[in-house]
């Protein structure tokens, strides 16, 4: 994979991010009334495992769309690096 791709997946990686961010009491509201109809506790645990997997289905359907193939091990790092810095201890 060439520089320029990675730069613009890490880009890509971390707009989702701020948008995930900015819209996290949205996702958060959401996110816990989809658990309650499943029939889950809704922790932050689960309200973080439940967004942090939707993050991962945007962020691979946008590397599917644009590049037509999966997110490497190298794109997957590089996201979970992203989301480890930005979750609060």
């Amino acid at each position: 994979m060439t520089e320029e791709i990675m730069n613009k997946i890490e880009e890509a990686i971390d707009d989702a991010i701020d948008d995930w961010l900015e819209n996290i009491d949205f996702i958060a509201e959401e996110g816990t009334i989809f658990l309650k109809r499943v029939g889950l506790e809704h922790n932050i645990n689960a309200l973080l495992s439940y967004s942090t997997g939707l993050l991962n289905t945007i962020v691979g359907s946008f590397i599917h769309f644009h590049y037509n193939r999966e997110m490497n091990e190298e794109e997957e790092d590089v996201m979970i690096e992203q989301v480890r810095s930005r979750i609060p201890e």
